[in-house]
């Protein structure tokens, strides 16, 4: 179970799920449908949600790709502790818990990620593709002349460098003698 201390208030993240008793050489890292809840001081605040639970992990990574728990210093606002969460199909949500307890859900789908921007900073550890902070220049492909003009460009640079370096080698020598 993952947890974190905030301002006095505990946020934990907990399952339906039991874990396998330790074998010293399982490498396995089986994956089982679970309910994960989150808990505010020994108390669901959300309702369950039906997630992928990693059943040999016992640590936050148990729930890796589909949950986390973060702690968020504000620079200009509160500090406060969010669990964020893959709904599944393009839908996520976070819970912001406050140093004095109020707890704040935010759900959205993908293509609202970008606002607020802070919402893109709080999902990429349960987003599957790459995302940027608030551009999409990560999902992108090369154009079709990209493998094409880097390498030639690549290889003119380089030229390029080795020819001035030779004359200046060869100026400096004519120079000593």
């Amino acid at each position: 179970m993952a947890r974190a201390t905030l301002g006095g208030h505990t946020v934990a993240l907990t399952d339906d799920q039991g874990t396998r008793p330790e074998e010293p050489y399982d490498f396995s890292d089986p994956q089982d449908e679970g309910q994960i809840g989150i808990l505010v001081d020994g108390r669901m605040v959300t309702a369950p949600v039906r997630t992928k639970v990693r059943v040999n992990r016992r640590d936050a990574d148990r729930y890796w790709g589909y949950v986390s728990l973060m702690r968020l210093k504000d620079r200009e606002g509160r500090d406060r502790l969010v669990v964020a969460q893959n709904l599944g199909r393009g839908q996520y949500q976070t819970t912001s818990v406050f140093s004095d307890g109020t707890v704040v859900e935010d759900k959205f789908v993908y293509g609202e990620w970008c606002s607020p921007p802070v919402r893109s900073m709080l999902i990429r550890a349960v987003v599957s593709v790459p995302i940027g902070y608030c551009s999409g220049v990560l999902k992108v492909w090369p154009s079709v002349f990209y493998p094409i003009v880097y390498p030639w460009f690549s290889g003119a640079l380089g030229c390029g460098m080795t020819t001035f370096a030779a004359g200046t080698w060869l100026r400096r020598r004519a120079k000593r003698r």
